[in-house]
């Protein structure tokens, strides 16, 4: 319990100490009372201990309170169930939230056979998978009037920009599914949890694959879905920042760093995946440069527009960041072996952000929520000339995530 009440305020530890011993003190009173008014007899005494012994025994392996997310249960019977049920996750080295059908599971994955990598030139490819980015508020092809976004579009204006890209849902584990897949959100469950992912295809083809997030994994089980990928380097939000959020993880900047840092490890041509996480609700700004709240009367706002400007700001600050890096890449901070990297930018999903009276997201199939901005930009070299004449064809067509897996792969 340290841990719970380490976290706490100080005026909320007393409360909590007193909700601690106060059933304690009962126990133990009831139990002197009893001895005194009704002792019990001489054979119920010795076999008090065993039957608690045996009833404490089945509540621990069979007790689970019908809860859901409300803990609608006694505190005994949560701590019970919780410790029973963290038991027989050590035991069979399964994650107990698998019991709920709509988090990922540990998977299974298919065998890859063998491949041959033989693309038309060498390259090696780094998707940056940003989150809850609206394609609205990001330029993906380059312009002159740019606000969210000024410092990619500045850095790279011979980018190829896509204005039609579409999530298939608005939840970023389905996200991550579809694109390290291939497969819709649809498929069942348990194909889902089989088909082999971009980094098993990558390792079966005899490519370095690796994957750097800022997310807390505990966030919707979603450590569980990259379990056993043959990665030759992994980093999570936890290991950035040991508190990181589950909402916005680590800092974005701290991760990118990482990366340039461990890019150079990696045999070219390599596959890597970014995942950025600080533009989730509730959005990390930079105090110091606000472009967009900075000029406005907070006062006179509602919450949706507080929201609004809030994710104006968060979306500014983690594009500087974004160019920050790419800069870098570009400069050789993270070449290997004189292979160049084409790097894949597009969100998991959008927000709603007050449009059908929600912030945030997981909540519709309206293109709030699924239209995503996307852009690959592809070093001089890296293409050939029908490759670049065929993104520059698809700028307006519409595209899906599903396109994503077999882009990258090729």
């Amino acid at each position: 319990l340290w841990p719970c009440l380490s976290q706490e305020i100080w005026g909320d530890r007393a409360r909590t100490f007193a909700l601690l011993l106060a059933p304690a003190i009962a126990a133990l009173a009831s139990a002197v009372a009893v001895q005194r008014v009704a002792a019990p007899g001489r054979l119920a005494g010795r076999a008090a201990l065993g039957i608690g012994v045996l009833a404490f025994a089945l509540a621990a392996a069979f007790g689970k309170p019908d809860a859901g997310w409300d803990n609608g249960a006694t505190p005994d019977v949560l701590w019970l169930n919780a410790g029973a049920s963290l038991a027989r996750s050590l035991r069979s080295h399964e994650d107990i939230m698998v019991e709920l059908r709509y988090l990922p599971a540990a998977r299974s994955p298919d065998a890859v056979p063998a491949l041959h990598a033989n693309p038309s030139r060498p390259r090696s490819v780094l998707l940056v998978l940003d989150e809850s980015v609206r394609a609205s508020d990001v330029c993906s092809v380059p312009g002159s009037d740019c606000d969210e976004s000024p410092f990619t579009n500045a850095l790279l204006s011979h980018r190829f920009g896509f204005t039609a890209m579409r999530s298939l849902d608005s939840t970023t584990t389905l996200s991550i599914a579809t694109l390290m897949t291939g497969l819709s959100p649809a498929e069942p469950r348990a194909r889902l949890l089989s088909a082999p992912m971009l980094p098993e295809m990558a390792h079966a083809a005899g490519l370095d694959a690796a994957f750097f997030t800022a997310q807390n994994l505990l966030f919707a089980n979603t450590g569980r879905f990259l379990d056993g990928l043959p990665l030759a380097a992994f980093v999570s939000g936890t290991e950035l920042a040991p508190y990181a959020t589950y909402e916005t993880g680590a800092d974005d900047a701290a991760l990118l760093d990482r990366v340039l840092a461990d890019l150079p490890r990696l045999r070219a041509p390599y596959f890597a995946v970014a995942q950025l996480s600080n533009t989730h609700f509730p959005y990390v700004v930079d105090g110091k440069d606000l472009p967009f709240s900075s000029r406005l009367d907070w006062r006179s706002m509602d919450a949706f527009g507080k929201a609004r400007v809030r994710y104006r700001d968060a979306i500014h600050r983690q594009d500087k960041i974004l160019a920050t890096f790419i800069a870098a890449l570009r400069a050789g901070a993270a070449r290997t072996d004189g292979v160049e990297t084409v790097v894949v930018f597009l969100s998991d999903h959008g927000e709603q952000i007050g449009e059908r009276g929600r912030i945030g997201h997981t909540f519709t199939g309206y293109d709030e929520e699924l239209r995503v901005p996307m852009w690959i930009d592809a070093p001089r070299g890296t293409l050939t000339d029908d490759e670049a004449a065929h993104l520059r064809a698809l700028r307006d067509a519409p595209l899906a995530m599903l396109d994503v897996a077999p882009t990258v792969l090729d």
